[in-house]
């Protein structure tokens, strides 16, 4: 909220200093929400996991549809020159931080955590060197989060140019409503595909599924430029909704590299797990806009000259071709190969839970007697 509550009696610069200070701020609050880490205490069935963390997720998604409606809201309460943009930020934020307060403080931390002991500093690097699910799953992670970044980060550019500047406002609605649905979709089919298969097998599928189809894409947009909204729309659907459903299957592995750490360091170090795969999301993020950066600046991108241009020249849309179709699909494949490292597979997994099992079961009852 802050954020949008401007100081006006400060300096331009002195605005611009609050600004990035307060973003800081709630870049670092947003980084330490430790919603994977809690469920990880919960339970550690998978399939129990894979309901506490997709539903979640689920309504979230669902309740981001209220935004779409932001500036109809903010004309409301203010005139329609002068939207009131920091009153509709408290009107929608208020409610929901009540809502997740008063969650918060009816969740509990679980039983799978029990007899383990608060982490110290060094054991960071004991982590690191012993925990080898956790590298593997920073390999594939990083490897793979590169294709939703790169979608995300480029489609909307695609979209304005291939379909038309002046369509943008209808594509952009059209795309925004198809994020929605395929990353609640994906979620919804992966949350139950969990209780056939493994996350580890099931964040494989998604990975080898998606690679198929950018490259078809990429081919396509190499040959003819994808003018045609609703093949572009279906073959990034079907991807999309594979890129939704990693969703479950990754956090459950996540989970894993945390059981890991309390069988083999009687420390889950969830917080720090967490941290850094959050990290790693913003790295991507980064990374991924600087890439589309340097393709448009290859292809002597100027915004003001392609809109009012009475065609835009293939090259601009062939160039960002390679960033959302061509890059993803390679990046989607190298993951799937890093994600065959993973120890914890077949009987390695089921022993590691048989001996967690055990451990806690001998902590719960030392307690008990205690």
């Amino acid at each position: 909220m802050m954020l949008f509550h401007i100081p006006q009696g400060i300096s331009d610069f002195g605005k611009e200093v609050y600004l990035y200070v307060v973003y800081f701020l709630f870049m670092l609050a947003y980084t330490i929400i430790v919603t994977v880490p809690l469920t990880s205490t919960m339970s550690a069935d998978q399939e129990i996991r894979s309901k506490l963390i997709s539903w979640p997720r689920i309504t979230s998604n669902v309740v981001g549809v209220v935004f779409a409606f932001f500036m109809a809201i903010a004309t409301f309460l203010g005139t329609k020159k002068s939207p009131n943009i920091p009153l509709t930020v408290d009107v929608i934020v208020i409610p929901f931080l009540i809502i997740a307060l008063i969650g918060g403080f009816m969740v509990k931390e679980g039983p799978v955590a029990e007899g383990t002991k608060p982490p110290k500093l060094r054991d960071i690097g004991r982590m690191v060197k012993i925990n080898k699910p956790f590298r593997v799953n920073l390999y594939f992670t990083f490897v793979g989060g590169f294709v939703w970044a790169l979608l995300t980060a480029t489609s909307l550019y695609y979209i304005k140019y291939a379909f038309g500047v002046a369509n943008l406002g209808i594509q952009s609605m059209y795309f925004g409503l198809l994020t929605l649905v395929t990353l609640v979709g994906g979620t919804f089919i992966s949350q139950k595909a969990m209780k056939y298969m493994s996350a580890l097998r099931g964040i494989q599928l998604c990975y080898l599924g998606m690679a198929p189809f950018l490259l078809l894409m990429f081919a396509i947009n190499e040959f003819q430029v994808i003018h045609n909204p609703w093949l572009f729309y279906i073959l990034i659907g079907i991807v999309m909704t594979l890129a939704g459903a990693q969703f479950v299957p990754a956090n459950l592995i996540i989970m894993e590299t945390m059981d890991y750490n309390r069988l083999k360091l009687n420390s889950g170090m969830e917080a720090t797990i967490n941290a850094v795969n959050m990290f790693l999301q913003k790295l991507q993020s980064g990374l991924a806009t600087i890439g589309v950066g340097a393709a448009l600046l290859l292809v002597g991108y100027n915004a003001q000259t392609l809109e009012k241009a009475a065609q835009v020249p293939d090259s601009l849309l062939q160039s960002l071709g390679v960033v959302l179709f061509g890059l993803p699909a390679i990046f989607s494949f190298v993951a799937y190969l890093l994600t065959k490292q993973y120890p914890l597979q077949g009987e390695a997994r089921t022993k590691m839970y048989a001996e967690l099992a055990a451990k806690t079961a001998a902590a719960q009852k030392k307690a008990a007697q205690s």
